[in-house]
């Protein structure tokens, strides 16, 4: 789904919350005002509520495996919008359905744009052709056509012909309270979103809401008055009828019956505003379906030891092995309960575990000190793709005394998902500081729980891979955004928003650039850097141009295309800003090899200028030489004539 989706998405199920607690709870009670300023603030605020993102909150409030929290279903995270790339770059490529689907927005938007605008129109008609007779403060107009009195602004039109004298006075009453509240701004938003949210019935629900409260409040400011409810309603009754200007404060609408049983509606006990206070644990209920349901992937320096490990790490029994694991379902991310594993030890069957209830497995072993235990898992024979895992216990001094593994297997059928590992030891090397982590267990139920505390991290992560392959069959950028990660062309998951950045031609870029730059060209990774195990990379270099290339032709090395500089007189500052060759390899901010030279290595220094510096970069004009070794050592040397 794309992000303009997901944001539509979240917004109709906001806009639906705050529709069905003013229709279920609210709209019932007398509490007029406040249910104007509810149905004006949250219906403005169900605009900002979709783009709120909890989960870093509820990530260091360690509330995120929560019971209540897993249990409130997620509207996930949307992306950032695809990069558009300039005409003249980019060939035309055929319109998907999110394409469509945002054109039929737009379209209506501007049909609806353009009604509003009709009956502004109208407005201004009636209002040229009417006769101001009053102008203090409110202003009265009189129309000479059969009209139904209303109000717009600051300003009353109404037909002095069709009233009698104390009907007169009854209307002009209702009309001002719309204007000295100006009930005209409530009603223009209500136009505005029904604009944004054309498609949307509960969008359309608050736009009525809000006019019907409209009149609640200006009916209920007549009464107060003096004026006779019973006469006050045949006047009603009497001015009913179909209006001419629909966007206006009218004194007439077609709930005229439910207007009339809210004035002989006693007075609602001033208890009942706590029913205004429901509305927050909705709003956090809505918070939390729209979180992100991915975490950022951290150094795993920042997770704290769990208690049991902490309590009892030192207290490990140095002779005892374990290996366990936790295999769920790589579609479905639910545990494989009763899983056959067959065991291998040092090249020896050991016979078959299961796993429980939770997909959970684990054995022990007894090795003498110095012993190592070389084992392995299989299982070849079921539903699922081949289960294999094979490794070496003794050597691996960090962990101590056991390996642990949580498996999303794929199934056979579904070919394109395939096994996903993740390994507690690979966590534990890639950490900073691996005396932060206590992966340290000393029992088969501690190993469980421990494993347990982790999986929704890997859960999220393997889910949004899962989702991303089910949405995204051939990708067509080489990184796609979906909600808070990176995938490449090939379906993998590269990176994460707040995690990895990106280089292109040594300029830190957004990952729209890098789609852009290779738009209709294939890419590759120059370089790319990451301090976790599974190639969520922190950094991601690419490169329009090559890092080396060989000698080239002699006739593109002529002296109008070499200008040969006096080493004592370079002033190496110019290679911060320009870019140059140092030894025959390109040298660019954000590779690993990026080296600066110190002016007394170098040896040689030349400007390659017109068709040699665009041989080394077909963006360039010129490019600056530099050697700091003999010149039979530097790499794709051009023959240079005079040196």
């Amino acid at each position: 789904m794309s992000p303009f989706l997901e944001y539509q998405a979240k917004l109709a199920v906001s806009l639906a919350v705050i529709s069905l607690f003013y229709q279920l709870v609210l709209r019932r009670h007398t509490f007029f005002n406040w249910n104007r300023w509810y149905l004006l603030f949250y219906s403005a605020l169900a605009f900002c509520i979709p783009a709120i993102d909890l989960s870093p909150t509820i990530r260091q409030t360690e509330l995120l495996t929560h019971p209540v929290i897993q249990s409130i279903p997620t509207i996930q995270h949307f992306s950032s919008p695809e990069p558009v790339a300039p005409v003249s770059e980019v060939a035309a490529t055929p319109l998907g359905l999110d394409d469509y689907v945002l054109i039929l927005f737009v379209v209506g938007c501007i049909l609806m744009s353009v009604r509003l605008g009709v009956l502004l129109y109208s407005y201004i008609q009636i209002k040229n052709g009417s006769r101001l007779v009053r102008d203090e403060g409110v202003k009265i107009y009189h129309v000479a056509k059969d009209i139904v009195p209303f109000s717009f602004g600051n300003a009353i039109f109404i037909n002095p012909e069709l009233h009698r004298e104390n009907e007169l006075r009854e209307v002009l009453l209702h009309e001002i309270v719309h204007v000295k509240q100006k009930h005209t701004l409530d009603v223009i938003w209500s136009e505005v979103l029904c604009i944004l949210n054309w498609y949307n019935p509960f969008a359309w629900m608050l736009r009525h809401a809000i006019r019907q409260n409209l009149e609640f409040i200006a009916d209920r400011r007549v009464l107060e008055q003096g004026v006779d409810p019973k006469e006050y309603q045949y006047l009603l009754l009497k001015v009913v009828g179909v209006p001419d200007f629909r966007i206006a404060n009218q004194f007439n609408l077609s709930s005229l019956k439910q207007r009339i049983k809210m004035m002989n509606r006693m007075k609602t006990a001033r208890i009942q505003l706590i029913r205004f206070l429901f509305v927050l644990p909705l709003l956090s209920i809505l918070l939390l379906a729209f979180r992100s349901d991915i975490e950022s992937l951290v150094p795993p320096t920042q997770a704290a030891p769990t208690q049991a490990s902490a309590s009892k790490s030192q207290n490990v029994n140095d002779s005892t092995m374990y290996i366990a694991g936790i295999l769920l379902d790589g579609t479905t991310g639910k545990p494989i309960p009763d899983f056959p594993i067959a065991v291998t030890v040092n090249k020896e069957d050991k016979g078959t575990i299961v796993t429980d209830k939770d997909g959970f497995y684990a054995m022990e072993f007894e090795v003498k000190e110095g012993e190592e235990i070389s084992y392995m898992l299989t299982n070849e024979n079921s539903p699922y793709r081949d289960f294999g895992t094979a490794s070496t216990l003794g050597r691996i001094k960090e962990l101590r005394n056991h390996n642990m593994n949580i498996v999303f297997l794929g199934r056979r059928p579904e070919n394109r998902f395939q096994n996903d590992d993740y390994r507690f030891s690979d966590w534990y090397r890639f950490s900073f500081d691996p005396a932060a982590i206590n992966w340290t267990a000393t029992s088969k139920e501690e190993m469980k729980q421990l494993m347990m505390e982790h999986l929704p991290r890997f859960a999220a992560e393997n889910k949004l891979k899962r989702d991303f392959r089910r949405e995204y069959k051939r990708p067509k950028e080489v990184i796609s955004k979906f909600r808070n990660g990176y995938f490449d062309r090939k379906r993998e998951l590269v990176g994460y928003e707040s995690v990895t950045e990106f280089f292109l031609d040594g300029e830190k870029v957004s990952y729209q650039a890098i789609n852009m730059a290779f738009r209709n060209k294939p890419a590759e990774v120059a370089y790319k850097d990451y301090k976790n195990p599974y190639g969520i990379n922190d950094k991601m270099v690419y490169l329009t141009f090559p890092l080396f290339k060989d000698t080239p032709p002699p006739s593109l090395v002529s002296d109008r295309n070499v200008e040969w500089i006096d080493v004592e007189k370079f002033d190496l500052a110019v290679l911060e800003k320009e870019p140059y060759m140092l030894d025959g390899f390109r040298q660019v901010y954000g590779v690993g090899s990026n080296l600066m030279p110190q002016k007394e290595e170098i040896k040689r220094v030349a400007v390659l200028k017109g068709a040699l510096a665009r041989y080394y970069d077909r963006s360039l004009k010129k490019i600056w030489w530099i050697e700091t070794r003999p010149p039979a050592e530097v790499q794709g040397r051009p023959e240079f004539a005079n040196r």
